[in-house]
């Protein structure tokens, strides 16, 4: 198994950049089998990364961008010890990256799934926007934050229908409801109300989206 593992990586390394309409229909031909799911007319533009693939699970009509990084899979080594939020997590959903049909995912994105992170459909996200779900624990971190001792914090994020994120923004807890607009460069740490643009950090509602 780990060698098939090793082969995977260094296909992966080779047709990451492969150009043009070729090298985007050898991804998906090979991501078909390689992710969790992957629908029909999906888009992996070059320099794409996926870490765990068989935990990302892509709709149909999708566009992933140029060098956006998904990075998915359980961590073993979280517990209940040294991570707060575990008991919160839907564990159906724990290390997935779940993203609906008809979204579009902006170069330079990083989503980071390790809580799971579940998006539905028609999902347009703007360049350089990061959506995390792990992170240390800021107040148990007097060793830095790389070794044995760590402690961490970590949230589960789920983003309704025909949902907006302007350019740099991003995502750290809470669900953001359909027909939702997040202005560029605002930080999102609680839940955002249906039909409404948000902007700041952190992101509060400023007005409604649709009349």
């Amino acid at each position: 198994m780990r060698v098939i593992e090793e082969i995977c990586l260094w296909i992966e390394f080779f047709i990451r950049n492969l150009p043009g309409i070729t090298g985007r229909k050898i991804r998906y031909y090979y991501y078909k089998f390689r992710l969790g799911k992957c629908g029909k007319n999906v888009i992996i533009d070059t320099g794409v990364y996926f870490q765990s693939p068989k935990d990302v699970y892509l709709g149909n009509n999708i566009w992933i961008d140029k060098n956006v990084i998904l990075i998915a899979g359980k961590l073993n080594h979280l517990t209940h010890e040294n991570t707060l939020g575990l008991d919160l997590i839907d564990n159906d959903k724990l290390g997935k990256i779940i993203i609906g049909s008809n979204s579009h995912i902006g170069i330079n994105t990083i989503i980071q799934g390790h809580g799971g992170v579940v998006i539905l459909n028609n999902f347009t996200c703007s360049s350089h926007c990061k959506i995390y779900t792990l992170s240390n624990d800021v107040q148990n971190s007097l060793n830095g934050t790389f070794g044995e001792m760590n402690r961490y914090v970590l949230n589960q994020i789920f983003i309704e229908d025909n949902v907006w994120l302007g350019l740099n923004v991003s995502v750290i807890k809470g669900m953001i409801h359909k027909n939702t607009f997040i202005k560029p460069n605002s930080v999102v740490v609680s839940s955002i109300n249906e039909n409404s643009i948000a902007e700041g950090f952190p992101a509060r509602v400023i007005k409604a989206r649709f009349e």
